[in-house]
């Protein structure tokens, strides 16, 4: 029985070898594993922090460039409609002018022309010359028309 006791006594440590080197292969696996997974989370974090950083840097850059960007769009559509504005302004300028001019021009035509229908009748009557009476009636509707005028734009 001894010899049989000496061989599980040594089949039992052969044994607990075994399970010895099982077990410290098993810690030693699980320490690699460890430091990887550590290792891979710490390289992983560093890695989504640093695309954050850059998605964040790159999103202020393009709101940057798109502010800039409408900031010039609307200085270009203020031009353009500042340009229009003073268009219409000059062309009202303009327009006002040559009534002005107009106004100026009809209104010395009407005086000269009553000036002159005046002197017409003043020597038409000192003359106490015979005319035909259609034709002082196209006279005095002619002058009749002259004064509405006149009254009509309060000349």
């Amino acid at each position: 029985m001894s010899i049989l006791n000496l061989n599980h006594i040594q089949k039992l440590e052969s044994l607990e070898n075994i399970m010895i080197k099982v077990y410290s292969n098993i810690c030693q696996q699980s320490n690699t594993f460890y430091y990887l997974q550590n290792k891979f989370n710490n390289q992983y974090l560093i890695q989504l922090e640093k695309s954050v950083t850059q998605a964040y840097t790159k999103t202020h850059c393009t709101l940057k460039i798109q502010q800039k960007q409408i900031s010039e769009l609307v200085n270009v559509i203020q031009q353009y409609f500042d340009s229009l504005k003073n268009e219409v302004l000059n062309q009202q300028r303009k327009k006002q002018n040559n009534f002005k001019i107009d106004a100026e021009v009809l209104i010395k035509a009407l005086t000269t022309r009553k000036e002159t229908y005046t002197i017409y009748l003043d020597n038409l009557f000192k003359n106490k010359s015979q005319f035909k009476l259609s034709f002082k009636i196209r006279i005095y509707k002619t002058l009749l028309y002259v004064l509405i005028f006149q009254l009509f734009f309060n000349y």
